[in-house]
């Protein structure tokens, strides 16, 4: 059974961030690792959105734990910020596997479950001569910001909190990710499905992403998979 299964690396030259994006990890600077989810009789997989949530909330409760008074925000959908800038980031992409994995419960014939891995990238020993030069004002690490702290209680913490999060209820995680969402009521630009939008942000739907209320007075979902800020 892959449910729950880690893969984690050391380093990373050909990473993959959100909509196409490159992601990179020099050799002994950075947490990175994979969980995946595969969904049985027993258990069930959250939507993308959901998944985004809860590793997010993961991830900020987890680095709060192992660094010394570090207050750390989330910026919808899977940026985890320390003063404004960059920490770590998530990728969640979700499938349903070609091959049937396991045979229902019921009919005793093979079904095919849906899967997910959730990916995730954290800089704790990255140091501003390793970060591309148009990236240094807008990405940090646990050692810039004063912090030393080996990779592994890192790691191990975010997998800890990774599992309780994903075991909590929709709205426990809504409420930590409100607390430490820089945008709950504020106004934003945003480009979903090749339309720009603009307007207040309402709150966060685990199953269908932001809820804003656009500045034509219509409320509409943003699923985290298709949209980014302008």
């Amino acid at each position: 059974q892959a449910d729950g299964a880690i893969v984690a690396a050391d380093c990373q030259d050909a990473g993959r961030g959100r909509l196409g994006r490159s992601w990179f990890a020099p050799a002994g600077t950075c947490v990175l690792f994979s969980r995946c989810c595969v969904q049985s009789g027993r258990t069930t997989i959250p939507p993308t959105d959901g998944l985004v949530l809860a590793a997010s909330v993961a991830i900020a409760s987890a680095v709060e734990q192992v660094a010394d008074g570090l207050s750390v925000a989330i910026k919808w959908p899977n940026d985890i910020l320390v003063g404004g800038r960059k920490l770590g980031g998530i990728l969640v992409e979700c499938f349903n596997p070609r091959r049937p994995l396991s045979p229902d419960a019921h009919s005793g014939r093979a079904v095919e479950l849906p899967a997910a891995v959730v990916g995730i990238g954290i800089n704790v020993d990255l140091g501003p001569e390793q970060t591309p030069a148009q990236l240094r004002s807008r990405v940090t690490s646990l050692s810039m910001c004063g912090q030393r702290v080996d990779r592994l209680a890192v790691l191990s913490e975010s997998i800890r909190q990774l599992d309780a999060a994903l075991a909590m209820r929709p709205d426990e995680l809504l409420e930590q990710w409100r607390r430490r969402s820089p945008i709950m009521s504020q106004r934003v630009r945003l480009q979903s499905s090749g339309r720009y939008i603009e307007g207040q942000v309402i709150d966060l739907d685990p199953n269908d992403g932001l809820i804003v209320r656009t500045d034509v007075g219509s409320v509409v979902h943003l699923p985290s998979a298709t949209t980014t800020y302008v």
